[in-house]
């Protein structure tokens, strides 16, 4: 049976890549750029823009053929930012024209503004030239991302950045209220309960739940930070005795020996018995009952017998 095959014409970027492999094997060393197409593709970075975190939330940004899912990764609670993306300049990204995709290089600037505001990429971030709807789309400029040619970021970079995402916050607040007022409860999203709970915002539309842990001591759910509680069988369970006293539902001489802290001593408990003098560090402890017979013979010493005729 005849097999009859034939050869496809090779691509031009095909022709273009075998032309750059063929004269850099014949240059040792040497590494060239082929100017038949985009001299971008063989360039070094001139300079990095970098992407900044200041919230505990995952960002996921697609900008397909070249980055079919950019991820920016959640910023610890206990930092004040994280570093979660760092672009070049410029930046290789392949576009599509008519039949054809081939690849432009753009400016890192401009691609790290676009992949955070789509609707801003033209204008300075955070300088009020998005627009209004944006606050409510793909902003994540207003999320707690913020792009910086610096590493570490300026100081005033991360507090812009904050003033902007809590104003946001702000705005979600508020319009959540009027869509509670207006009884449309079903439009209220993720977002708002999240502004909600960075300001600890008490809402009608707004409710936490907190999973209870046992109680250490009687085995019953409680609510987790509780200082105390009263278990089913009318007894309280001090979770906290410093937070107890505090509330005044424990006296400080109600606090067991191994719950005594450094906050029991500065609160001028066991300093000793009333009355009587500060031993120094090296002094033995002075029994109490010792002492309070030694006052007792005192007073009978310098109590006047008084026979009720006065004087001589």
């Amino acid at each position: 049976m005849a097999i009859d095959a034939t050869i496809s014409e090779k691509t031009e970027r095909g022709r273009a890549e075998e032309r750059r492999l063929m004269q850099e094997a014949n240059s040792a060393g040497v590494m060239l750029t082929d100017y038949s197409r985009d001299a971008n593709l063989n360039r070094r970075p001139d300079f990095m823009v970098y992407v900044y975190s200041i919230v505990n939330r995952r960002f996921e940004v697609h900008r397909p053929p070249s980055f079919p899912i950019i991820v920016f990764e959640p910023c610890p609670e206990d930092e004040d930012y994280k570093l979660v993306g760092a672009f070049p300049s410029p930046v290789n990204e392949m576009i599509w024209m008519e039949d054809r995709t081939f690849s432009v290089g753009v400016d890192g600037v401009f691609f790290t503004r676009g992949v955070l505001n789509p609707s801003g990429a033209w204008g300075e971030i955070g300088a009020g030239g998005e627009m209004e709807w944006a606050a409510a789309s793909t902003d994540l400029t207003r999320r707690g991302l913020f792009m910086s040619m610096s590493r570490p970021p300026k100081p005033e970079e991360v507090r812009a950045c904050r003033t902007r995402m809590e104003t946001h916050y702000r705005w979600c607040l508020k319009t959540a209220d009027e869509l509670d007022r207006a009884n449309r409860r079903r439009e209220i999203g993720p977002e708002h309960h999240l502004a909600a709970d960075y300001f600890a915002y008490k809402a009608n539309w707004h409710y936490t739940q907190t999973a209870p842990t046992p109680c250490p001591y009687c085995g019953e759910l409680v609510r987790p930070g509780l200082a105390y509680h009263m278990n089913s069988a009318n007894m309280m369970c001090v979770l906290d005795w410093r937070r107890a006293v505090a509330a005044g539902v424990k006296k400080m001489e109600d606090v067991p020996v191994a719950e005594r802290g450094e906050w029991w001593k500065d609160s001028g408990q066991g300093s000793g018995v009333s009355g009587q003098k500060k031993r120094g560090p090296k002094e033995p402890m002075a029994d109490t009952a010792a002492v309070q017979a030694a006052e007792l013979e005192g007073s009978l010493l310098t109590e006047d017998p008084g026979d009720g005729q006065g004087g001589e």
